[in-house]
């Protein structure tokens, strides 16, 4: 009877992961349908943020979205910025936004390169000349305020894929809005032979992939890769936190 509960068990857990992979790839038709969604970035404008020093890093470059009718642009660099070793102004004031309409807090953003290929942006509280950061820098590339109540960053740096995130400001703190798992996307190649796992904790081997087959990186979790094979077999991978290479092309850990 427990090796029966267990079973069930089993069942359910596969049944709750499977459905929830089904939503994921539900969500964009869904959204196109009833012609709704979290802030559509062509209502949004953009602003190319300018560092010429990472350009050859990050080809597609660096920017802001926001609604104009909650932001004001200031585009600027600050004092906190100055870099002694280069004499340099290397953090740049971006904007000042709300999260939403009829909301009262006004926030600032800022843009910091980073010391070492590490770009982020810091979010602050507060009023000009006493501004008070809300947490760490947030590492990205592309950052959007849709005036939902939240923002939104994506990029590949100090992470191993273009990863999407979700945030907003409660209790005077930057938190992140947590998700089942982080949408990859990435249609690509093996550059080695890998195996095929049941679930995250790879207990049973369910496929084989070889070198130079075509495959698609469809989430994340962890260290844990969903891998999408041409015939759509689905199974899991994964690779130590940090690695520099993978068996993936496109999956590398971009930082230091």
């Amino acid at each position: 009877m427990k090796q029966n509960n267990g079973a069930i068990r089993r069942l359910k857990h596969r049944y709750i992961f499977l459905s929830a992979i089904v939503a994921l790839l539900c969500v964009p038709w869904q959204a196109a349908l009833a012609g709704q969604g979290e802030g559509p970035a062509e209502e949004l404008t953009a602003l190319k943020v300018r560092c010429d020093h990472l350009v050859n890093y990050f080809p597609d470059g660096i920017t802001v979205e926001y609604d104009s009718a909650l932001a004001t642009v200031i585009d600027q660099f600050v004092e906190e910025g100055y870099f002694r070793d280069t004499g340099e102004y290397i953090q740049r004031r971006l904007i000042t936004t709300r999260l939403a309409a009829g909301a009262d807090t006004v926030y600032t953003v800022d843009f910091h390169p980073g010391f070492s290929l590490d770009p982020m942006f810091i979010i602050y509280g507060g009023e000009p000349g006493n501004l008070k950061p809300l947490g760490y820098g947030i590492n990205g590339l592309h950052i959007s305020f849709p005036g939902d109540g939240f923002f939104y960053l994506t990029g590949h740096t100090d992470n191993c894929f273009n990863q999407r995130r979700k945030f907003t400001v409660r209790d005077g703190a930057v938190v992140e809005i947590r998700q089942p798992f982080y949408y990859v996307g990435l249609q690509t190649v093996a550059k080695a032979d890998f195996d095929l796992y049941l679930d995250i904790e790879s207990t049973q081997v369910v496929g084989h992939v070889t070198s130079g087959t075509p495959i698609t990186v469809v989430v994340n979790s962890g260290d844990s890769y969903l891998i999408k094979t041409p015939r759509d077999i689905l199974g899991w991978t994964k690779f130590e936190a940090g690695r520099q290479d993978t068996v993936i092309q496109g999956i590398f850990f971009f930082g230091d």
